[in-house]
């Protein structure tokens, strides 16, 4: 946040309409070692002060690994930091509007030792770059705790699995369209992962190409080049 604030001249802060606030790689454990949490009231400052007395849209963007081991309990941990964090933002009276954006990472999934039958489909996928529904289904089975956070959470719920690989969503901020297209990059991750296992089927999606004034990517692992 500091950083943020030195880089960027006071007077374009003043005159901007939002902020963009990235969290990520937070891992929360169920262990009680969460540093991020304990720094839940300087990160929540960090941000006020970059909106200069000025309403602002607030856009919350969790881009991947929330969790540590994608465990039902590390997600129990998450509802609680970010009920925090959307009290404390709310009751600051700065923000006319606080929007929720979430991508999983690698660290959002359930990857045991004995994950065979579905690195064998993964590897198929990639080699024969063939991505059926079924294909998606097998290797999103380890994000199952991640999508059933989001959906007791905030309320998403993806009925056919290319929906929960993408999606793209909206907002008018100060009558400039603003979209967000969310990557799912994890759903093929591994425990050992290497450059190059990973893959999003970008024919097989709806990606939107246009349409909107503002254009904003977002997603857990670098893209490499080809």
């Amino acid at each position: 946040m500091q950083l943020m604030r030195k880089t960027m001249p006071e007077n374009q802060l003043q005159h901007a309409r939002a902020i963009l606030v990235q969290l990520s790689d937070i891992h929360l454990k169920d262990d009680a070692r969460n540093p991020v949490i304990q720094r839940t009231e300087a990160m929540v400052n960090a941000v006020r002060s970059c909106a200069l007395g000025k309403r602002k849209d607030l856009f919350i963007v969790l881009s991947g690994d929330l969790a540590f081991k994608g465990s039902p309990e590390e997600y129990d941990i998450a509802r609680g930091f970010l009920d925090d964090l959307r009290t404390r933002f709310t009751s600051c009276g700065e923000f006319d509007h606080i929007h929720w954006l979430i991508v999983p990472g690698n660290h959002d999934c359930v990857l045991p030792d004995d994950d065979a039958a579905r690195l064998a489909v993964a590897d198929q996928a990639l080699h024969k770059q063939s991505f059926a529904p079924s294909v998606m289904e097998a290797c999103l089975k380890a994000q199952d705790n991640y999508f059933t956070f989001l959906n007791n959470y905030f309320g998403l719920d993806f009925t056919h699995p290319a929906d929960k690989l993408y999606q793209f969503t909206t907002f008018d901020v100060g009558g400039t369209s603003v979209g967000f297209h969310l990557f799912n990059t994890a759903w093929l991750s591994r425990r050992k992962e290497q450059p190059g296992q990973l893959a999003i089927p970008i024919d097989e999606l709806k990606v939107v190409s246009n349409g909107c004034d503002t254009a904003i990517g977002i997603l857990h692992h670098p893209v490499l080049a080809t």
